[in-house]
């Protein structure tokens, strides 16, 4: 196991003077290449010290979002000069700085699953069976079990959040029980891929 992925176990595992995982996030980068301070080829980890990234998300268990399949269709729906109105890969209505929809936190507008009807009708986008989805799959497998055998972490992670709008969601655990439930890891009619790699 490298130091990276030994840091990282450690760190997590509260081990007694265990350092810090010193990461970089990935956004202030675009400031620095602007300014001319850094480049394209400029290797962060050896001018700062970072770790390696020891950590790998897991093949197509999706991230914040469920990795749906098929995505809806991106676009702009409405130019509001210098934002933008979008509806991104997971249905959501949001808005943005116009050319620019990461590294900030957008407005959530609208979002597909508002009751029992629109998770019925998303639902198929979440199949297990979906042929697609298995499109590369055993690639992607083969190399997450390399870097698991090297002591990396395999990472799949929790998106119900993001299955239901954030403005409705105490109403929605109030009146829409059953829309919660169906959102949940507990509900095998629902249930996504999970792969087990350790």
């Amino acid at each position: 196991m490298d130091i990276a992925a030994r840091k990282l176990r450690d760190f997590y595992d509260h081990q007694p003077g265990a350092a810090i995982v010193q990461e970089e996030f990935g956004f202030f980068t675009e400031s620095w290449k602007r300014q001319g301070h850094i480049g394209d080829r400029t290797d962060l980890h050896a001018l700062f010290g970072l770790d390696r990234r020891a950590v790998h998300g897991a093949a197509n268990l999706g991230w914040c979002e469920a990795a749906l399949c098929p995505a809806f269709e991106e676009g702009v729906l409405e130019d509001r000069g210098d934002y933008e109105l979008v509806r991104d890969f997971a249905g959501r209505t949001l808005l943005c700085f116009k050319g620019r929809r990461s590294g900030f936190m957008p407005e959530y507008l609208d979002h597909p699953i508002k009751d029992e009807a629109s998770l019925d009708a998303f639902a198929f986008r979440l199949d297990p069976d979906s042929p697609e989805r298995y499109i590369g799959l055993e690639a992607r497998c083969t190399d997450l079990l390399r870097h698991a055998e090297e002591g990396d972490w395999i990472q799949p992670v929790s998106y119900t959040q993001k299955r239901i709008p954030f403005k409705p969601m105490r109403h929605c655990f109030w009146s829409c029980l059953s829309v919660k439930y169906n959102c949940s890891y507990e509900n095998k009619n629902y249930e996504v891929l999970e792969y087990d790699y350790n």
